[in-house]
Protein backbone atom coordinates (compact mmCIF):
# COMPACT_ATOMS: atom_id res chain seq x y z
CA UNK A 1 0.00 0.00 0.00
CA UNK A 2 2.82 2.13 0.98
CA UNK A 3 4.52 1.56 -2.39
CA UNK A 4 1.50 2.23 -4.31
CA UNK A 5 0.84 5.48 -2.32
CA UNK A 6 4.48 6.86 -3.54
CA UNK A 7 4.14 5.43 -7.42
CA UNK A 8 1.11 7.04 -7.31
CA UNK A 9 2.32 10.44 -5.76
CA UNK A 10 5.44 10.29 -8.20
CA UNK A 11 3.03 10.53 -11.20
CA UNK A 12 0.86 13.26 -9.94
CA UNK A 13 4.45 14.80 -9.73
CA UNK A 14 5.36 13.62 -12.91
CA UNK A 15 2.05 14.82 -14.60
CA UNK A 16 2.08 18.32 -13.13
CA UNK A 17 5.51 19.00 -14.31
CA UNK A 18 4.63 17.47 -17.94
CA UNK A 19 2.05 20.21 -17.81
CA UNK A 20 3.60 22.79 -16.98
CA UNK A 21 6.32 22.23 -19.87
CA UNK A 22 3.90 21.85 -22.17
CA UNK A 23 2.14 25.48 -20.54
CA UNK A 24 5.72 27.38 -20.77
CA UNK A 25 6.38 25.62 -24.85
CA UNK A 26 3.24 27.20 -25.20
CA UNK A 27 3.47 30.48 -24.03
CA UNK A 28 7.20 30.20 -25.48
CA UNK A 29 5.59 29.74 -28.96
CA UNK A 30 2.97 32.43 -29.08
CA UNK A 31 5.54 34.91 -27.81
CA UNK A 32 8.57 33.90 -30.70
CA UNK A 33 5.66 34.04 -32.94
CA UNK A 34 4.38 37.78 -31.94
CA UNK A 35 8.48 38.23 -32.51
CA UNK A 36 8.33 37.68 -35.78
CA UNK A 37 5.07 39.38 -37.04
CA UNK A 38 6.92 42.07 -35.28
CA UNK A 39 10.17 42.15 -36.91
CA UNK A 40 8.35 41.26 -40.22
CA UNK A 41 6.31 44.65 -39.95
CA UNK A 42 9.44 46.60 -38.87
CA UNK A 43 11.61 45.11 -41.13
CA UNK A 44 11.59 47.82 -43.91
CA UNK A 45 11.83 50.46 -41.37
CA UNK A 46 14.82 48.41 -39.91
CA UNK A 47 17.15 49.86 -42.48
CA UNK A 48 17.11 53.43 -40.59
CA UNK A 49 17.72 51.37 -37.17
CA UNK A 50 20.84 49.80 -39.24
CA UNK A 51 22.59 53.03 -40.45
CA UNK A 52 21.84 54.43 -36.70
CA UNK A 53 24.24 51.58 -35.39
CA UNK A 54 26.75 52.00 -38.09
CA UNK A 55 27.34 55.88 -36.97
CA UNK A 56 27.00 55.36 -33.71
CA UNK A 57 29.80 52.70 -33.77
CA UNK A 58 32.13 55.03 -36.48
CA UNK A 59 31.12 58.08 -33.38
CA UNK A 60 32.62 55.61 -30.53
CA UNK A 61 35.55 54.45 -32.85
CA UNK A 62 36.65 58.18 -33.42
CA UNK A 63 35.87 58.86 -29.49
CA UNK A 64 36.42 56.36 -27.74
CA UNK A 65 36.51 58.76 -24.17
CA UNK A 66 32.74 58.42 -24.40
CA UNK A 67 32.78 54.93 -22.93
CA UNK A 68 33.87 56.45 -19.73
CA UNK A 69 31.53 59.07 -19.51
CA UNK A 70 29.06 56.49 -17.71
CA UNK A 71 31.49 55.74 -15.21
CA UNK A 72 32.59 59.00 -14.31
CA UNK A 73 28.67 59.91 -13.63
CA UNK A 74 28.33 56.59 -11.76
CA UNK A 75 31.82 58.43 -9.70
CA UNK A 76 29.80 61.46 -9.44
CA UNK A 77 26.73 60.14 -8.03
CA UNK A 78 28.62 58.47 -5.46
CA UNK A 79 30.60 61.20 -4.32
CA UNK A 80 26.95 63.21 -4.59
CA UNK A 81 25.59 60.48 -2.20
CA UNK A 82 28.40 60.65 0.40
CA UNK A 83 28.36 64.61 0.82
CA UNK A 84 24.25 63.89 1.03
CA UNK A 85 24.59 61.35 4.05
CA UNK A 86 27.24 63.12 5.90
CA UNK A 87 25.54 66.51 5.78
CA UNK A 88 22.21 64.58 7.10
CA UNK A 89 24.40 62.86 9.67
CA UNK A 90 26.16 66.21 11.10
CA UNK A 91 22.51 67.63 11.15
CA UNK A 92 21.04 64.97 12.85
CA UNK A 93 23.36 64.15 15.13
CA UNK A 94 23.37 68.21 15.68
CA UNK A 95 20.25 67.75 17.84
CA UNK A 96 20.26 67.19 21.96
CA UNK A 97 21.05 63.86 23.11
CA UNK A 98 19.13 61.85 24.93
CA UNK A 99 20.29 58.34 26.46
CA UNK A 100 17.25 55.56 27.14
CA UNK A 101 17.94 52.51 29.25
CA UNK A 102 16.30 49.45 27.70
CA UNK A 103 14.90 46.87 30.50
CA UNK A 104 15.49 44.31 29.03
CA UNK A 105 18.81 44.14 27.68
CA UNK A 106 20.55 46.94 30.08
CA UNK A 107 21.57 48.95 27.26
CA UNK A 108 21.51 52.66 26.76
CA UNK A 109 20.86 53.29 23.57
CA UNK A 110 20.86 57.58 22.03
CA UNK A 111 18.14 59.21 20.72
CA UNK A 112 18.14 62.49 19.81
CA UNK A 113 14.96 65.39 19.86
CA UNK A 114 14.99 66.14 16.24
CA UNK A 115 13.48 70.35 16.34
CA UNK A 116 11.67 71.34 13.31
CA UNK A 117 14.11 73.30 11.62
CA UNK A 118 16.35 69.93 11.20
CA UNK A 119 13.78 68.48 10.03
CA UNK A 120 13.48 70.79 7.18
CA UNK A 121 17.28 70.83 7.37
CA UNK A 122 17.26 66.96 6.09
CA UNK A 123 14.41 67.58 3.86
CA UNK A 124 16.60 70.28 2.10
CA UNK A 125 19.69 67.82 2.03
CA UNK A 126 17.46 64.62 -0.10
CA UNK A 127 16.04 67.43 -1.86
CA UNK A 128 19.56 68.23 -3.16
CA UNK A 129 20.38 64.99 -3.44
CA UNK A 130 17.89 64.34 -6.25
CA UNK A 131 18.30 67.35 -7.84
CA UNK A 132 22.25 66.96 -8.48
CA UNK A 133 22.20 62.86 -9.49
CA UNK A 134 20.03 64.49 -12.32
CA UNK A 135 21.97 67.05 -12.78
CA UNK A 136 24.34 64.69 -13.45
CA UNK A 137 22.59 62.65 -15.49
CA UNK A 138 21.47 65.41 -17.37
CA UNK A 139 24.96 66.77 -17.88
CA UNK A 140 26.26 63.34 -19.51
CA UNK A 141 23.60 63.22 -21.67
CA UNK A 142 24.18 67.04 -22.92
CA UNK A 143 27.73 66.20 -23.32
CA UNK A 144 27.00 62.80 -25.38
CA UNK A 145 25.04 64.91 -27.90
CA UNK A 146 27.13 67.53 -28.29
CA UNK A 147 30.12 65.37 -28.89
CA UNK A 148 28.30 63.01 -31.26
CA UNK A 149 26.78 66.19 -33.11
CA UNK A 150 30.51 67.76 -33.51
CA UNK A 151 31.49 64.64 -34.62
CA UNK A 152 29.15 64.40 -37.13
CA UNK A 153 28.33 67.87 -38.90
CA UNK A 154 32.37 69.48 -37.75
CA UNK A 155 35.40 67.60 -39.45
CA UNK A 156 37.71 70.35 -38.36
CA UNK A 157 39.86 67.88 -36.85
CA UNK A 158 39.02 69.44 -33.56
CA UNK A 159 38.01 67.20 -30.00
CA UNK A 160 34.29 67.15 -29.83
CA UNK A 161 34.58 65.96 -26.33
CA UNK A 162 36.81 68.85 -25.38
CA UNK A 163 34.44 70.72 -27.27
CA UNK A 164 31.20 69.45 -26.43
CA UNK A 165 32.18 69.85 -22.68
CA UNK A 166 33.01 73.73 -23.36
CA UNK A 167 29.76 74.47 -24.81
CA UNK A 168 27.99 72.42 -22.07
CA UNK A 169 29.59 74.01 -18.84
CA UNK A 170 30.01 77.89 -20.67
CA UNK A 171 26.28 77.95 -22.17
CA UNK A 172 23.90 75.42 -20.80
CA UNK A 173 24.20 74.79 -17.09
CA UNK A 174 20.90 76.62 -16.97
CA UNK A 175 18.88 74.07 -19.23
CA UNK A 176 20.59 71.16 -17.37
CA UNK A 177 19.67 72.55 -14.27
CA UNK A 178 16.02 73.74 -15.13
CA UNK A 179 15.13 70.57 -16.80
CA UNK A 180 16.62 67.99 -13.76
CA UNK A 181 14.37 70.71 -11.78
CA UNK A 182 11.47 69.54 -13.15
CA UNK A 183 12.52 65.49 -12.52
CA UNK A 184 12.70 66.65 -8.90
CA UNK A 185 9.42 67.99 -8.63
CA UNK A 186 7.62 65.52 -10.01
CA UNK A 187 9.63 62.84 -8.30
CA UNK A 188 9.61 63.93 -4.74
CA UNK A 189 5.57 63.99 -4.51
CA UNK A 190 5.95 60.18 -5.95
CA UNK A 191 8.38 59.21 -2.77
CA UNK A 192 5.75 61.21 -0.60
CA UNK A 193 2.96 59.15 -1.42
CA UNK A 194 5.23 55.86 -1.72
CA UNK A 195 6.22 56.33 2.02
CA UNK A 196 2.33 57.26 2.85
CA UNK A 197 1.47 54.00 0.90
CA UNK A 198 3.96 51.71 2.78
CA UNK A 199 2.75 53.37 6.28
CA UNK A 200 -0.43 52.64 4.85
CA UNK A 201 0.10 49.14 4.07
CA UNK A 202 -1.41 47.51 7.67
CA UNK A 203 -4.55 49.37 7.01
CA UNK A 204 -7.85 48.24 6.33
CA UNK A 205 -8.85 51.44 4.22
CA UNK A 206 -8.64 49.54 0.74
CA UNK A 207 -9.74 52.65 -1.19
CA UNK A 208 -7.39 55.00 0.17
CA UNK A 209 -4.62 52.20 -0.79
CA UNK A 210 -5.85 52.08 -4.54
CA UNK A 211 -6.02 55.68 -4.57
CA UNK A 212 -2.19 56.57 -3.51
CA UNK A 213 -1.14 53.75 -5.96
CA UNK A 214 -2.90 54.96 -8.77
CA UNK A 215 -1.77 58.55 -7.60
CA UNK A 216 1.88 56.90 -7.90
CA UNK A 217 0.95 55.28 -11.13
CA UNK A 218 0.31 58.30 -12.42
CA UNK A 219 3.26 60.65 -11.23
CA UNK A 220 5.87 57.73 -12.72
CA UNK A 221 4.09 58.15 -15.92
CA UNK A 222 4.75 61.47 -15.73
CA UNK A 223 8.19 60.95 -15.20
CA UNK A 224 9.45 58.63 -17.49
CA UNK A 225 7.36 60.96 -20.08
CA UNK A 226 9.13 64.38 -18.80
CA UNK A 227 12.23 62.19 -19.19
CA UNK A 228 12.17 61.23 -22.38
CA UNK A 229 11.43 64.73 -23.61
CA UNK A 230 14.47 66.14 -21.65
CA UNK A 231 16.84 63.99 -23.38
CA UNK A 232 15.43 65.08 -26.78
CA UNK A 233 15.77 68.58 -25.92
CA UNK A 234 18.90 68.24 -24.69
CA UNK A 235 20.05 66.88 -27.77
CA UNK A 236 18.46 69.32 -29.45
CA UNK A 237 20.25 72.25 -27.15
CA UNK A 238 23.78 70.38 -27.85
CA UNK A 239 23.86 70.96 -31.47
CA UNK A 240 21.54 73.96 -31.79
CA UNK A 241 22.32 75.82 -28.83
CA UNK A 242 18.27 76.99 -27.93
CA UNK A 243 17.61 77.05 -23.90
CA UNK A 244 15.34 74.48 -23.03
CA UNK A 245 12.11 75.66 -23.97
CA UNK A 246 12.42 76.61 -27.80
CA UNK A 247 14.38 72.91 -27.66
CA UNK A 248 11.59 71.23 -25.05
CA UNK A 249 8.83 72.25 -28.62
CA UNK A 250 11.40 71.40 -31.13
CA UNK A 251 12.23 68.36 -29.69
CA UNK A 252 8.34 67.44 -29.70
CA UNK A 253 7.72 68.62 -32.88
CA UNK A 254 10.30 66.23 -34.43
CA UNK A 255 9.06 63.36 -32.46
CA UNK A 256 5.32 63.82 -33.79
CA UNK A 257 6.61 64.26 -36.95
CA UNK A 258 8.70 61.12 -37.00
CA UNK A 259 6.64 58.78 -35.15
CA UNK A 260 7.13 56.06 -36.83
CA UNK A 261 10.53 56.01 -37.37
CA UNK A 262 10.83 56.78 -32.99
CA UNK A 263 8.96 53.41 -32.45
CA UNK A 264 11.07 51.71 -34.46
CA UNK A 265 14.11 52.62 -32.77
CA UNK A 266 12.62 52.50 -29.42
CA UNK A 267 11.51 49.14 -30.15
CA UNK A 268 14.05 47.38 -31.76
CA UNK A 269 16.72 49.44 -30.46
CA UNK A 270 15.88 49.53 -26.88
CA UNK A 271 16.00 45.70 -27.23
CA UNK A 272 19.56 45.43 -28.47
CA UNK A 273 20.65 47.97 -26.49
CA UNK A 274 19.48 45.59 -23.63
CA UNK A 275 20.95 42.75 -24.93
CA UNK A 276 24.30 44.96 -25.35
CA UNK A 277 24.09 45.90 -21.79
CA UNK A 278 23.78 42.51 -20.53
CA UNK A 279 26.29 41.04 -22.30
CA UNK A 280 28.64 43.94 -20.42
CA UNK A 281 27.39 42.63 -17.13
CA UNK A 282 28.07 39.11 -18.16
CA UNK A 283 31.43 39.50 -19.12
CA UNK A 284 32.46 41.96 -15.65
CA UNK A 285 31.12 38.69 -14.03
CA UNK A 286 32.86 36.13 -15.81
CA UNK A 287 36.29 38.35 -15.39
CA UNK A 288 35.03 37.99 -11.28
CA UNK A 289 34.56 34.56 -11.59
CA UNK A 290 38.23 34.01 -12.91
CA UNK A 291 39.99 36.61 -9.99
CA UNK A 292 37.86 34.72 -7.21
CA UNK A 293 37.46 30.78 -8.45
CA UNK A 294 40.88 29.90 -6.94
CA UNK A 295 40.05 31.91 -3.50
CA UNK A 296 39.58 28.87 -1.10
CA UNK A 297 37.76 31.41 1.45
CA UNK A 298 35.17 32.25 -0.48
CA UNK A 299 32.70 29.32 -0.48
CA UNK A 300 30.13 30.90 -2.22
CA UNK A 301 30.33 32.72 -5.49
CA UNK A 302 27.07 33.87 -6.57
CA UNK A 303 26.31 36.76 -4.42
CA UNK A 304 29.34 38.25 -5.61
CA UNK A 305 29.16 37.72 -9.05
CA UNK A 306 25.49 39.28 -8.93
CA UNK A 307 26.78 42.00 -7.00
CA UNK A 308 29.49 42.90 -9.86
CA UNK A 309 26.67 41.93 -12.88
CA UNK A 310 24.12 44.38 -11.50
CA UNK A 311 26.95 47.02 -10.79
CA UNK A 312 27.89 46.82 -14.56
CA UNK A 313 25.16 46.57 -15.99
CA UNK A 314 23.77 49.99 -14.17
CA UNK A 315 27.02 51.68 -14.96
CA UNK A 316 25.87 51.03 -18.77
CA UNK A 317 22.27 51.89 -18.12
CA UNK A 318 23.52 55.48 -17.09
CA UNK A 319 22.26 57.42 -20.22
Amino acid sequence: MAALTISSILGQEATVSEQALIGLALGASVITLFIILLMWCLLPRGKLLVNLFKQSGQALAAMPCLLIQPLSTAICVLLVGGYSAANALLVYTAAAPVPTLHDDTQLAVVTYNVTQTQKYMLAYQAIGFIWLCEFAFAYQRMLIAGAVAKWYFDRSGRSPVCGSRWNTIRFHLGSLALGSFIITIVRIPRYILMYIYAKMKASENVIVQKLLACCICTLACIEKCLNYLNYNAYTVIAYTGQSFCPAAKTAVNVLLDNAIHVATINSIGDFVLFLAKAAVGAACASLCLILIKDDASITNWWPQLLIVGLAAYQCCNMD
